[in-house]
């Protein structure tokens, strides 16, 4: 897997705000491509749930809308997991991080 882009935004549950990030990561620096895939292999050896997008689900269409960015698209789904955590007290503040890859 090559990861092509990458985005950090930040839940303050503390402050109640969701702090968006204007630019992607510089994923010029080895280091942080390095960090980024070893994060990516402990998600996937952490339990992950796996389920499938239909092909024409609301999701799969929005992910694939040339219309709009990487980080614009990636904005709208930290607001929208925002929305839905924020009020949960029981569910602790975190990062978000968005990244698209290729095989």
């Amino acid at each position: 897997m090559i990861i092509t882009q990458a985005i950090v935004h930040i839940l303050d549950k503390n402050t109640g705000n969701l702090l968006l990030s204007q630019e992607g990561l510089d994923l010029s620096q080895p280091t942080l491509v390095d960090y980024l895939t070893k994060l990516n292999e402990k998600v996937q050896k952490a339990d992950p749930k796996y389920g499938q997008i239909e092909a024409e689900s609301e999701l799969a269409l929005f992910l694939r809308d040339p219309s709009q960015s990487f980080i614009e698209k990636s904005h709208i789904l930290a607001e929208k997991l925002f929305n839905l955590i924020a009020p949960v007290e029981e569910i602790p503040a975190a990062d978000y991080l968005f990244f698209q890859a290729s095989p």
